[in-house]
């Protein structure tokens, strides 16, 4: 009798792939340690921004997070993509952000090549991989039956739905036209999947706000009032990482709307 791997030569390539998916931690601190240890191909540190572990580990079904710039933002959104992608099998993530020109930007740069291709155990998992493709700018799917689509807001979230996601990411929401949310309640009705706010603020009055005021609204407070003067920099000007930035930036997140009662439910 001939051997699986001779009738089959791939076989036995696919099943180490899909033992690997089965293996990823479930915890996402450790999956980063093991799936993306790199961003951009730089390695990850929390040393600098350690506001985000705590984000990382809120399983709250909906969260809100406005913010400036260049604080990582992108890097959240896109953890959060592929870590839902590789170990929740089957499990459909919808991207969302105002316009085609900033979809196309992240899908290509912030997501497949700054996390997927970065990482070669993520890329493994992504259909298609082996010919040399990863999705296309409109989807990806993983070889577990995982997809993740990447659309815009328009029309009222039409592109949402119908695909009754587990996860619902909007990217620079402030653009996005969040008077037609209750769209985005209706298509994850029967999966109960979470939604994920993300942005810089918006105009008082708005939607945003509304659903901003109705969070609790934490905010990051340092221990140490004095910590911008304990930062070190090099020659260059740009920051120094290192363990002395444990003490640092040692600080927690204050709800200041701690009786929250919010209307993205």
């Amino acid at each position: 009798m001939m051997k699986n791997s001779v009738l089959f030569p791939n076989l036995q390539k696919l099943q180490r792939v899909q033992k690997k998916i089965l293996s990823l931690p479930k915890d996402i601190m450790e999956w980063i340690r093991k799936a993306r240890p790199k961003v951009e191909g730089k390695p990850r540190s929390f040393l600098a921004c350690p506001f985000w572990e705590q984000i990382y580990h809120d399983e709250s079904k909906n969260i809100i997070i406005l913010g400036g710039r260049q604080i990582f933002k992108s890097t959240y959104l896109t953890d959060i993509l592929a870590f839902m992608a590789t170990t929740r099998p089957n499990s459909t993530i919808v991207f969302v952000t105002h316009d085609n020109i900033n979809r196309r930007g992240f899908a290509n740069n912030k997501f497949r090549r700054g996390c997927i291709e970065s990482n070669p155990l993520l890329k493994k998992m992504v259909r298609g991989y082996e010919r040399g493709t990863i999705g296309s700018i409109d989807e990806i799917i993983f070889k577990n039956g995982s997809t993740i689509y990447f659309v815009t807001d328009e029309g009222g979230f039409i592109q949402v739905e119908g695909k009754s996601p587990d996860v619902i990411v909007l990217d620079e929401c402030q653009y996005q036209d969040l008077e037609f949310w209750y769209k985005l309640n209706e298509a994850r009705a029967t999966t109960r999947g979470s939604i994920k706010f993300i942005g810089i603020g918006g105009e008082g009055g708005s939607q945003l706000e509304d659903i901003w005021l109705s969070s609790d609204r934490k905010e990051w407070t340092s221990d140490d009032p004095n910590w911008r003067d304990k930062l070190r920099f090099d020659i260059h000007g740009d920051l120094i990482i290192g363990k002395y930035l444990t003490k640092v930036l040692k600080g927690k997140w204050v709800a200041k709307n701690p009786e929250a009662n919010p209307l993205v439910t």
